[in-house]
């Protein structure tokens, strides 16, 4: 038994060990910078030349749409023909506001009054209490030192925000319109700049049509509306218009440019070596932001935001998280816009302010909730106190979670199948390791909840999650660790998995924790059902974290054959011919039959058909692939499949991977409901344009047939009369 002395100098070494600790923290200010990223933060609504709002970076992120805006300023500053009326289309968040901001430093910087300009329009566009929607300045006014600014651009009309109304009861579409007829009808020189959401543009189409004398501002929003957009004529590719310029409308004598900001992914390198996304990601890594603030800290080798900052800086890890993001687009036919990437950043990296709050609930700074945590760990392998041990597995495990892999996919370890567990419903017979990773689980699962996070959870993770995954091809690390887990923890940590990655501190010292966990249990014993129970239950956990942990840094998930396949496959010919092929194969072949009464779109002809339309021609089906990028309109994603000249139908991938599982030999009744769909479209298409081809019939190619009865055929003579052909039976 311990002297009194001897506990004394114990606790005397324990308070001084913890205040050196405590001394020796410090605070990363590009922490608390990060988590003013999100959407409803900094990284929130951008106002022109107002820096403190929506621009995390201080600066813009380049894209093939600011290249061509300084090039149009460029051309408007020596004279160039150029579109003076410029559209840029898409909600919130996509980067019109910094567009606009880009566009007119270049022609201040191009006519040498960038200064002056810059000035004038931060005092126009100074929120009073909010911005304006419309800002004008003309050669009317008193501003002599922009003389040569509008001897070249003339009057200068931006349209900011075309969704918001000058008045409080105001129509914005009504007041959209009678600003752009002020434009058109303006015979002096002008540049104009509108932003203008998908929604506000058909109002505004609308309200022009209400108007008599707004019919050339009509004309004008529609084939805005057209050429911009994701309908019909974006996806015939063969007869896309272009948008930039946009010409060849009546009324319309200014030159007019105009760009959707919504179809090109930020994922997609533009003409640069980088993604806007990944520029995001590799500024927000910068080694200068992290090395400085955190290499005193005697908490970085637990510190989770420090190792996401760590590991992102390394090429391969970046561009595997940049595929799975990829993919989720691919996916779910989402673009990321900026104002979603910076929330998503922030929320990998870091996290949200409600993740980091004391037992009080009060706001903390982010590396004072790490170095509370770090301490408790510590503390805990020094200890082994049941209470140090509770406190550790809480800690592990919210540190290990705000690691960026377990962040992508915000599951928990408590998957739906998990949580109704009868091990622990009855008496845990002193099973006090396992009930705490259980209780902590829970209230980490009970945790916050954000727009990044709320999608990761619910649209990503379900699609992509690594931990469904488990062999495929020649790959076999999924299999192999899902294997070495199921035996025992300690036979999962210690497998060949392990060589493909390096796990961060925290992370290993959870899958210890789960460890110890298990070694509770013995399956020998009286309780072995119970205890063959909370084995499976504590693998599961290890093996789920760990694929999770080996998927995000390798950029493997459990679609990422079938994505990649796709992705491959967008703007391939052949590989796309290939499916064209399929598809005909399973309109019919050779005999392509509908029922001409009961629903000319069914997949399969009802037995019951009495009356049916027959072609021993084969459907001819083209599929245009998705276009590339190009300088009159920007590229998309979706190539699209048409039938007889007919209306295109988008080959999404919930399409292509349903064709996949027929091509590997699915049963017909088994695949997912898009196909039937899609098939039904097609044949009701093809039939549409077959009952109207009177080639056709007058070949014999094609017949009605009346079941039982004969066919009913086009006479020789050519004339459109049917004749009934009896058959003798």
């Amino acid at each position: 038994m311990k002297s009194g002395l001897a506990v004394l100098i114990e606790e005397v070494s324990w308070f001084r060990t913890k205040l050196v600790r405590i001394v020796l923290a410090v605070r990363n200010p590009w922490v608390q910078a990060l988590l003013k990223w999100h959407g409803h933060d900094v990284g929130g609504v951008r106002v022109p030349f107002q820096e403190d709002q929506g621009n995390p970076l201080k600066g813009p992120i380049e894209t093939s749409l600011l290249a061509k805006l300084r090039k149009t300023a460029q051309q408007i500053a020596v004279g160039e023909d150029a579109p003076r009326l410029i559209f840029l289309v898409g909600g919130p968040g996509n980067g019109k506001s910094e567009a606009v901001q880009v566009f007119l430093e270049e022609l201040g910087q191009e006519l040498d009054c960038k200064q002056q300009l810059l000035s004038e329009l931060t005092r126009k566009f100074q929120p009073c209490p909010i911005s304006p929607p419309l800002v004008e300045l003309s050669p009317d006014d008193e501003y002599p030192e922009l003389n040569r600014f509008f001897s070249r651009v003339g009057k200068l009309t931006v349209i900011q925000d075309a969704s918001a109304s000058g008045q409080r009861s105001g129509d914005a579409s009504v007041e959209l319109v009678e600003a752009l007829k002020a434009i058109l009808s303006h015979d002096a020189l002008q540049v104009a700049l509108c932003c203008i959401n998908r929604g506000l543009l058909y109002r505004a189409i609308e309200a022009a049509g209400q108007d008599d004398g707004a019919n050339s501002v009509r004309v004008l929003l529609e084939e805005v509306a057209s050429r911009t957009g994701l309908g019909l004529d974006a996806l015939s590719a063969s007869s896309r218009k272009p948008c930039w310029p946009l010409d060849g409308m009546s009324g319309v004598e200014i030159a007019v440019g105009a760009w959707p900001l919504d179809l090109e992914s930020l994922l997609e390198e533009n003409g640069s070596s980088k993604s806007p996304i990944e520029e995001i990601i590799v500024r927000a890594s910068a080694s200068d932001k992290w090395m400085a603030g955190c290499s005193q800290c005697p908490a970085q080798d637990n510190c989770p935001f420090y190792q996401n900052a760590s590991l992102l800086r390394q090429f391969e890890k970046r561009q595997a998280l940049l595929k799975i993001l990829r993919h989720g687009e691919l996916a779910t036919g989402q673009r990321w816009n900026f104002r979603d990437a910076f929330s998503l950043v922030a929320e990998l990296m870091v996290g949200e302010q409600q993740d980091f709050q004391n037992e009080h609930g009060h706001a903390v700074h982010p590396c004072d909730w790490v170095n509370e945590r770090s301490e408790q760990i510590v503390e805990a392998a020094e200890n082994e106190d049941t209470g140090a041990w509770a406190k550790q597995v809480q800690s592990a495990l919210e540190l290990s979670t705000r690691i960026y892999p377990q962040a992508l996919f915000p599951t928990g370890i408590h998957t739906d199948d998990m949580k109704e567990q009868s091990f622990l419903n009855n008496d845990s017979n002193g099973k006090i390791k396992t009930l705490a990773l259980w209780e902590a689980a829970e209230r980490v699962e009970s945790g916050t909840h954000g727009f990044a996070r709320d999608y990761l959870r619910n649209m990503l993770a379900p699609l992509l999650k690594p931990e469904l995954r488990t062999s495929a091809g020649n790959d076999d690390s999924f299999r192999n660790l899902e294997d070495a887990f199921s035996q025992a923890i300690k036979i999962g940590i210690d497998a060949d998995w392990r060589k493909e990655i390096e796990l961060s501190r925290v992370e290993e010292v959870f899958l210890d924790m789960v460890m110890q966990a298990e070694a509770e249990w013995d399956p020998l014993s009286r309780e072995s059902a119970q205890a063959d129970q909370a084995c499976r239950y504590l693998r599961r956990i290890a093996s789920d974290f760990a694929k999770r942990a080996l998927g995000t840094r390798t950029g493997k998930h459990s679609n990422d054959n079938a994505l990649e396949e796709y992705h491959a496959s967008l703007r391939s010919q052949k590989a796309l011919g290939d499916i064209g092929n399929l598809l005909e194969n399973l309109l019919g072949g050779r005999r392509f039959e509908v029922d001409a009464l009961g629903g000319i779109g069914q997949m399969d002809l009802s037995p019951s058909a009495r009356i049916r339309l027959v072609s021993r021609d084969v459907p001819r089906v083209t599929i245009h692939p998705a276009p590339k990028s190009d300088d009159g309109v920007p590229p998309h994603d979706m190539p699209c499949i048409v039938i007889d000249q007919a209306q295109p139908i988008p080959l999404t991938f919930e399409l292509f991977e349903a064709l996949q599982l027929h091509r590997r030999g699915c049963r017909t009744g088994s695949l997912p409901p898009v196909l039937a769909t899609s098939l039904g479209r097609l044949r009701q298409l093809h039939a549409a344009h077959l009952c109207r081809d009177k080639e056709s019939f007058m070949r014999r190619r094609a017949h009605y047939e009346l079941v039982g009865i004969g066919s009913v055929v086009l006479s020789e003579e050519g004339e459109a009369v049917p004749v009934l052909e009896r058959k003798d039976r």
